[in-house]
Order: structure tokens, then sequence, then C-alpha cells
């Protein structure tokens, strides 16, 4: 597997994709972006995607340890990631938890989940 990162700065935000490869195939993705907060930065994960012939090799977890390492690397406290309730699986809400992010709640419309990023990140 063969990892590719893009990186655009903005003011505000630095945004990141990162990309798994097998030969000359695209077989995953994951977005990263990080704020520049003038207290703290943080690093929001999404659009985390392997193709589902691909799933249970290890690509996920690669890409987001990652994505969660970059943020670490640029400063980020923690890394968070959401996503809406209509999408919502629990087999997802499962393997981020097992990957070590925590619930932090459950809006109206949405999901969130976090991690604290020190030490090795996934």
């Amino acid at each position: 597997m063969k990892i590719r990162i893009y990186r655009t700065r903005w003011p505000i935000c630095d945004n990141v994709v990162i990309s798994a490869w097998e030969d000359f195939t695209q077989v995953g993705i994951v977005e990263l972006m990080i704020f520049k907060g003038e207290h703290e930065r943080g690093g929001y994960i999404g659009n985390l995607h392997v193709n589902a012939e691909r799933r249970g090799k290890g690509y996920g977890r690669t890409l987001l340890k990652a994505a969660t390492n970059i943020a670490k690397n640029s400063g980020c406290k923690t890394a968070t990631l959401g996503w809406s309730i209509g999408e919502y699986q629990k087999w997802v809400f499962d393997w981020y938890t097992r990957n070590g992010f925590e619930e932090r709640g459950f809006g109206r419309d949405c999901a969130f989940m976090e991690k604290e990023l020190k030490g090795n990140s996934v």
C-alpha cells in the first residue's frame, strides 16, 4: 500500500487529503482539516472511505492513523469527527471506538466523536 498526502495551507485552516493506493488503484481516502484557532488548534477528520471490496484489510486504520498523526504533529490536541444521524451505522461508531475515539454527543441532526492526541495516536 502506498499513501499519498496532499496539503493546502489557508489562513484559517489547513486542508489535508490522504489517499491509499494499491498498484494504480485508489482504495481509500480521508480528509483532515486543521483549524488554527487563537487558543487551541483542532483537527477535524471527515469523509473516511475505503472501497467496499477492500474493507477489513487495514486500509481504514492506516488512513485514520495517518490523519491523527498529521493532526498531532501539527499541534492539535484533539481530533474530532462527526456524521449525519441519517447516515449513522452502528458498525462505524464501534469501529471508531475501537480506534480510540469517544462519543461526545448526539445532536438533533448529527453525532460527534473525539480523540485526545497524545503518545501514539492510533
